[in-house]
């Protein structure tokens, strides 16, 4: 059955989805959305770490006592004005209406007398026509003023602002204004901070100076901290062929280098450039040296007594072998340090490079070796650390399978699928959020 709101959720809508991400990252963020909304209701114990909650167990229970903390202060009456000032008096009631406090009167007629409601006035009617008959039985209680209005009782409230507080009338609504600024009293700067009434607010600057190789200035309400990068000139020392030069308020760090010998040093668009280092390779007794654009070519051959000879043999010496080659070529990879040679004939089904010296490294890549290109294909007993799942395997040549060197004891993490070792492994799927487990023939959600 598909999960629907009856009615929509305010927040959710139909389908009952979380806003967040199902994380330690979704639970944090939730949690400082309601600090935010505790400070907002008004509280006089608001806290919350400047520095930030970790997505992990440490941050949750961290930001979970700051939300209890921030709602321990929260004030009774949700912050609207305290009526606890204003006292009722007989057949008065006070109550808080949003920013304003309501006060009514509470009459009942008795003895011929009916009390009604006209607009913002009470009406007792059914008395003698003498105003004193009238507020003979009506008594004015602290700020309440009784008048007399034809045959009317006019009750009215009896209030004036002292400090910070202003009172007066709106529509014959009794209006409170300024007290925002009693609070200013509670607010105290501390290092650097003054506090500073205006209005109906209260200003909060910072009190800074600059001092030495540093200047303080305001720049559009932001405080801005300048001339830093000089002093920090006096603590960065150049080393053996480095140069610390300032210019204006930087640091130009430069390397201090030169050719010697072979060897040419100079500079392309900002890079260093050394060159000339083929030239090292020299020709000898029976070797010759070529060059063709970008390789070394080493040709030699070998006289034996008696006129006897042998047929050079050609070593290329770069970091791609290029073209031309022929069977029995010798090709020294510079990028990897290894010495290929080039077969074919002879039963060699696929003619290809293939490397002379024993391989005595772990492969380490999220996939297995393919033996494709230049890469050596898998030979039993080779060795392969999946840096995905953090795991050694090893290579049998006789299932042509990778197996895993130890126990699982942990589940892969990632939006791409690991290679799949043994039924029953685990992988968290981090692009759908869902828990897969391999069944011995493809993931299956858990």
């Amino acid at each position: 059955m598909t999960e629907i709101n009856v009615p929509a959720c305010p927040t959710h809508g139909a389908r009952p989805r979380a806003l967040h991400s199902e994380s330690f990252q979704g639970i944090v963020e939730v949690i400082e959305e309601l600090i935010g909304t505790v400070s907002g209701v008004g509280t006089i114990s608001y806290s919350r770490c400047a520095y930030g909650y970790p997505w992990n167990f440490e941050g949750v229970v961290r930001a979970l006592e700051d939300l209890n903390t921030s709602i321990s202060g929260i004030q009774g009456g949700g912050g609207g004005i305290d009526p606890s000032g204003i006292l009722a008096g007989s057949g008065v009631y006070v109550s808080p209406s949003g920013s304003a406090v309501e006060i009514g009167v509470n009459l009942v007629g008795f003895a011929g007398v009916s009390v009604t409601y006209s607009g913002d006035f009470a009406v007792i009617s059914g008395a003698e026509p003498t105003a004193s008959a009238v507020v003979s039985g009506v008594v004015g209680g602290n700020g309440i003023v009784i008048t007399t209005s034809g045959d009317s009782a006019v009750i009215s409230t009896d209030l004036r602002g002292e400090g910070y507080v202003d009172f007066g009338y709106d529509s014959g609504t009794g209006v409170i204004s300024g007290a925002t600024n009693i609070s200013v009293s509670d607010v105290l700067g501390g290092d650097g901070i003054t506090i500073t009434p205006s209005g109906d607010k209260a200003v909060v600057s910072t009190n800074l100076r600059g001092e030495g190789n540093v200047a303080f200035n305001y720049d559009a309400g932001v405080g801005v901290v300048s001339g830093l990068s000089n002093a920090v000139l006096s603590g960065v020392l150049g080393g053996d062929g480095i140069t610390i030069t300032p210019s204006g308020d930087r640091a130009v760090i430069s390397t201090n280098l030169r050719g010697e010998g072979l060897v040419n040093f100079g500079y392309a668009g900002g890079v260093g450039v050394a060159s000339g280092i083929t030239n090292t390779v020299l020709s000898g007794a029976n070797t010759t040296v070529n060059y063709s654009g970008i390789y070394t070519i080493i040709n030699g051959s070998a006289g034996g007594g008696g006129g006897g000879g042998g047929s050079g043999v050609a070593v290329i010496v770069s970091g791609d072998p290029g073209t031309g080659y022929t069977e029995g070529t010798l090709w020294f990879d510079t990028n990897q340090g290894r010495l290929f040679v080039y077969a074919s004939g002879n039963g060699i089904a696929e003619p290809a490079w293939y490397q002379t010296n024993a391989e005595a490294l772990a492969y380490k890549s999220e996939l297995p070796p393919s033996g494709l290109g230049l890469n050596a294909p898998p030979r039993d007993g080779s060795l392969w650390f999946n840096s995905l799942l953090g795991s050694l395997f090893v290579y049998d040549a006789t299932t042509s399978g990778w197996y895993e060197t130890g126990p699982s004891r942990s589940f892969a993490y990632g939006p791409v699928a690991p290679p799949p070792s043994t039924q029953g492994a685990g992988w968290y799927d981090s692009a759908n959020s869902r828990l897969r487990v391999w069944d011995g023939s493809q993931w299956v959600q858990v």
